[in-house]
């Protein structure tokens, strides 16, 4: 923008507001056929799942649920994933609200994103769609990018093999010492743990619901629990996994979108729109129902627009 020209700053100000608000009204009007194809509300959460998401959330879904109550909510994920204190309360806030709560996933879903879609009755994907392991993040208090949890523990597992059996080199050592503190440590074997326990919850809760062997069905969401989370298995925290695996190797039941070309290509217009959108607002999550969207740029630093 050219701040040495108030008129023109003025004028290309204006533009990007017009841009906004016609982008805004795109991404409503698809949301609202979604809401007659699926009959339910419709929340859209792009980004990832800080802090601060699931306050948003709860404004969204309480704000919907003073008007027309509905039973059923659909949610539109795309997350590379986040924490899990978040993702706790959002299925919480759900659940209170509606009986059935539905996930579609246009391209990815990962970490978290994975837990928070594992609470859903149904989930949606299509042959591009991934969801990846269980592997929770922390802040290290060197500050920096959260770290894996999963990772973390299984190399600081093999340290402690290796120091007990043929020792460990004085890089090594160094590494070992100075990477992370033993209260972290703890905090990631906790937030592990806690993730492993929240699907196998969830799944026979949620998604199992209708089984009728449910000690059966306890057994089989401990093991997917398990086996989503073990790093060895995956190899990355970002590591994808296809609607195919899950379908095959974990025989969860995936409705897959791309069988309904109308559906499937909507999903993916708006897909595309709110990507750029968020792109173009440079936020790090929106969230977005009919007539509202919520614009997050970090855990405590958020702006918040709601269309009249």
């Amino acid at each position: 923008m050219n701040v040495d020209n108030p008129g023109k700053f003025v004028s290309e100000l204006l533009d990007l507001t017009e841009v906004d608000a016609l982008a805004e009204r795109m991404l409503d009007y698809h949301l609202e056929v979604f809401e007659r194809i699926f009959d339910a509300d419709v929340f859209s959460i792009y980004g990832l799942l800080l802090g601060n998401t699931d306050d948003e959330l709860r404004d969204l879904v309480e704000g919907r649920q003073r008007s027309l109550r509905q039973n059923r909510a659909v949610i539109l994920l795309s997350t590379a994933g986040g924490y899990l204190e978040p993702v706790q309360r959002m299925v919480e806030t759900l659940r209170h609200h509606y009986d059935i709560v539905d996930f579609v996933v246009p391209t990815h879903a990962y970490s978290a994103g994975t837990i928070f879609v594992m609470s859903g009755d149904s989930i949606y994907m299509d042959y591009y769609s991934r969801l990846g392991p269980i592997d929770p993040q922390i802040e290290t208090e060197r500050g920096g990018n959260p770290v894996s949890a999963s990772g973390v523990l299984s190399q600081y597992a093999k340290f402690v093999e290796k120091s007990a059996t043929s020792g460990l080199s004085p890089i090594e050592q160094d590494l070992l010492l100075e990477s992370i503190d033993l209260g972290t440590l703890d905090q990631m074997s906790h937030e592990h743990r806690r993730s492993i326990q929240l699907l196998s919850d969830w799944l026979p809760k949620f998604m199992f619901r209708d089984s009728s062997d449910q000690s059966a069905t306890k057994e089989r969401a401990a093991w997917i629990a398990k086996t989503l989370s073990d790093p060895e298995r995956w190899h990355s925290h970002s590591h994808a996994i296809s609607m195919d695996i899950l379908k095959s190797e974990f025989k969860l039941s995936i409705v897959d979108f791309g069988k309904e070309p109308s559906l499937r290509e909507r999903i993916r217009k708006y897909d595309k729109l709110l990507s750029n959108h968020q792109s173009l607002k440079d936020v790090d999550v929106v969230l977005h129902t009919m007539r509202d969207f919520k614009y997050l740029r970090s855990a405590v630093d958020y702006e918040t627009e709601e269309m009249s």
